[in-house]
């Protein structure tokens, strides 16, 4: 989205906003399903140089069983399709129409990053019958000096 200038660094922001509504049931860390979106939700940048990056995220769940059996969670997949980064803030959520947020920052090294959408479900007993309910408007937010 951005092309980097090494002596002129600015504040630069990007919004992804889900267009599309989905839902899905995932036990690991994953990105939102293929079969709505062409590419994995991300926010892409380039760097100079070393500088902060926070990006915040959130989650909308809306469980299909007892909420005590599940919870929803989302985190910032930095560089990464399948894991948060151990710093990440884990925005979780085990009730109905809740909204849970994540965050994460740190200063990364120059060059390209993408900053993924991850979300990722727990059910007691394993059933997977608790969804991930998005809906349009949620998504993420990344801040940068680039």
């Amino acid at each position: 989205m951005y092309i980097a200038n090494l002596y002129n660094l600015y504040d630069a922001r990007a919004v992804y906003l889900f267009g599309t509504s989905w839902n899905q049931a995932s036990i690991p860390w994953a990105v939102p399903p293929a079969a709505v979106y062409a590419i994995a939700p991300r926010i892409s940048f380039v760097q100079a140089r070393a500088s902060l990056v926070t990006a915040f995220l959130d989650i909308y769940n809306n469980p299909t069983e007892d909420i005590h059996n599940a919870i929803a969670y989302v985190a910032p997949g930095i560089n990464s399709t399948t894991a948060p980064p151990e710093d990440a803030f884990y925005g979780e959520t085990r009730t109905v129409d809740t909204t849970a947020g994540s965050q994460w920052a740190r200063s990364m090294q120059p060059g390209l990053h993408n900053i993924y959408y991850l979300y990722k479900q727990l059910v007691a007993g394993g059933t997977g019958a608790s969804l991930i309910n998005e809906h349009l408007a949620h998504g993420m937010i990344v801040l940068a000096k680039i």
